[in-house]
Order: structure tokens, then C-alpha cells, then sequence
């Protein structure tokens, strides 16, 4: 991930410093006499400062949303629903054809699949959602 943002980054600096240096503004300044020659805007420093904000918080939610769904297996009185899948706008959703893995008619299979869901998100490492490029 980083590579790949660095790499956007570092194309937008050549396009700055390289490629479009000296070149004239097809926009005609009003307060000077003839066309305006390029002035660079720093692109580099705004893409990471926009994809840095922008990855820490799509990651911030992602995290709130797992705390609170995984709720769901703890069998607290204080959670309201009693859905064991849970889709948001059909993100993961697809055509299914028999068995459906979305549904376990067995309880004791469905019970070790919640306990080994449990039991991962329990030893889950804490994420880091600042992304560094140093």
C-alpha cells in the first residue's frame, strides 16, 4: 500500500517539477499583460496528506464497525439483534446456489463457527491506522 501511494506521489512530482516547469498557462491572467507560466502547487504533499486522512479514517470505521457487530456473539441483553450475518448494502452478497454459506442448519457447526469468530477477533492485534511513508 504504501509502495503504490509513494509511486502516485513520486508521478506527481515529475509532473511538476519535470513536465509541466516553464510551460505557459493556456488562462489569460487578467492582472498581467500575456499568459501566465505554470507555478507548481505541491501535488506530492497533497495526494499523502489526503490518502494519509483518508486511510486512517475508512480504517477508524471499519474498526467501530467490527467492536460493535461482533457484540452480536456475545450474547449481551444490551445488543438488539439476533442476526448472526450481517451485509452492508449487499456488499458482499452474490447468487447462491445450495448449500448457502450464509445460513447452518446444524447449531453445534454454527456454534463452532461463532466461537472460532470469537475467538480470532480476541486475538486479533490492534490496528495501526496511521499510515507512515518515512
Amino acid at each position: 500500500m504504501r509502495a503504490q501511494v509513494l509511486r502516485v506521489g513520486e508521478a506527481w512530482d515529475l509532473l511538476e517539477s519535470t513536465l509541466l516547469v516553464g510551460k505557459q498557462s493556456t488562462i489569460l491572467d487578467p492582472t498581467k499583460q500575456g499568459l501566465e507560466t505554470f507555478q507548481p502547487r505541491g501535488l506530492k504533499k497533497e495526494w499523502l496528506n489526503w490518502v494519509q486522512q483518508d486511510y486512517k479514517e475508512q480504517l477508524d470505521k471499519l474498526q467501530t464497525v467490527l467492536n460493535e457487530k461482533v457484540q452480536i456473539f456475545h450474547n449481551k441483553p444490551s445488543v438488539g439483534t439476533k442476526l448472526k450475518r450481517w451485509d452492508y448494502s449487499r456488499v458482499f452478497g452474490r447468487e447462491v446456489k445450495v448449500p448457502e454459506c450464509g445460513s447452518e442448519s446444524d447449531s453445534k457447526k454454527m456454534q463452532e463457527r461463532v466461537d472460532l469468530l470469537k475467538d480470532a477477533y480476541k486475538n486479533m492485534a490492534p490496528i495501526n491506522s496511521d499510515l507512515k511513508y518515512d
